[in-house]
């Protein structure tokens, strides 16, 4: 539910060229439902424009946390956490293993 309205926001509703391009490949939330960690990835393999693309969206938190709250009509929109999601590369990595 969250991560399908997330995607949709990130596909046709985000203006800023640094956020377009990011997958959200999970989202768990806490068991009282205050806390939604959103694991996201994109393909930007440099430490620096992951941690810049990491603040961009701490910083957009507030935008994604009142879309959802439209959204998805809950009592309580959980706070948002996104996190860089490194099991994808964990993904990659074996499958180049495999390949060779």
């Amino acid at each position: 539910m969250y991560q399908h309205e997330l995607m949709q926001m990130f596909l046709f509703e985000v203006k800023d060229h640094l956020l377009s391009g990011i997958h959200v490949t999970r989202v768990v939330l806490t068991p009282d439902l205050h806390l939604a960690r959103i694991y996201v990835y994109f393909d930007e393999h440099d430490a620096m424009t992951r941690k810049q693309i990491l603040r961009r969206l701490k910083k957009s938190k507030g935008f994604f946390k009142h879309a959802l709250s439209a959204r998805i009509h809950l009592r309580h929109t959980p706070d948002l956490e996104f996190l860089f999601d490194e099991l994808e590369d964990k993904i990659k990595s074996v499958d180049q293993l495999f390949a060779q």
